[in-house]
């Protein structure tokens, strides 16, 4: 029975990263300093999270 809501919870997440990735395909500009780059909004909002990710796993490494 978990095994079939795992499948189940599996494929609501990526039909609704699909869906996102589908709606949010504008370019958007982002400029940091002299930087410049030009990317998809869905791609920035990844960049942004595994950022944010990455940084939380470091920081709560430090802390224990």
């Amino acid at each position: 029975m978990l095994k079939r809501i795992k499948l189940i919870f599996s494929v609501l997440l990526m039909t609704s990263v699909g869906i996102f990735v589908f709606q949010n395909t504008t370019t958007v500009d982002l400029q940091l300093l002299a930087w410049r780059v030009s990317l998809p909004r869905s791609a920035m909002v990844f960049t942004v999270l595994m950022i944010g990710v990455i940084l939380g796993w470091l920081w709560r490494g430090q802390n224990r």
